[in-house]
């Protein structure tokens, strides 16, 4: 059944009263999620992950109508792999709180290598088949500096402290990908452990809603 593409509709200004309000929401909150286990952040993960999937053809015929894209074509292919960013996104940080929960610390996709005098680095991309395929001839590494070596002391910084401080948040959405402000989002929540108030960057205000949802 082919899908249906509408126009989106107008972008939405949130009021200054209903901002007030859900910071309010997000400050009596910041510690209990501060607080929250492992397992739950886990738990959650999973169902931001469902909950993707139920809004992600949606997604992509709000992204196509939005630019005037037609179907079948490569510009809803693009709409696709932004999600597919987000699914990624999803998979690696539900795969390093359970190395968290297990070990204190995720584990390293590659092996930590001698690069020059007082520097080590490990291989970031590719690790899987899915990644040769998504990215194409995309490689990345990062370069860790001696004095970080056999410590790593800013990996899962939040999990290493025994009373994390919970804090608010304002997450700007840039870029016109639509993936890129949902990936910031993600970060603050899951790995700095904080509580976000969430802005779209206008040219994908469509997005706001179902972001929401």
């Amino acid at each position: 059944m082919a899908t249906v593409f509408t126009p989106p509709a107008p972008a939405l200004t949130t009021p200054p009263a209903e901002l007030e309000r859900a910071l309010a929401a997000l400050t009596a909150a910041k510690q209990a999620w501060a607080d929250l286990p492992i397992s739950a952040r886990i738990t959650i993960l999973d169902k931001v992950r469902a909950d993707l999937r139920g809004v992600e053809h949606r997604w992509v015929a709000a992204g196509m109508a939005a630019k005037g894209a037609q179907p079948n074509t490569m510009a809803e292919g693009e709409e696709w792999f932004a999600l597919s960013v987000l699914y990624r996104l999803l998979r690696y940080l539900r795969k390093s709180l359970v190395d968290i929960r297990s070990g204190g610390l995720p584990r390293l996709p590659g092996k930590v290598c001698w690069k020059q005098a007082g520097t080590f680095q490990v291989d970031l991309l590719p690790q899987s088949w899915h990644d040769r395929l998504a990215l194409l001839g995309v490689r990345a590494e990062a370069w860790i500096e001696d004095r970080y070596h056999g410590d790593l002391p800013a990996m899962a910084a939040f999990y290493r402290q025994q009373h994390p401080e919970g804090k608010v948040v304002l997450v700007l959405g840039a870029g016109n990908v639509a993936s890129l402000g949902p990936g910031d989002f993600l970060q603050k929540l899951f790995v700095e452990g904080c509580v976000v108030l969430f802005k779209t960057n206008p040219v994908n205000a469509y997005l706001g809603l179902l972001l929401a949802e």
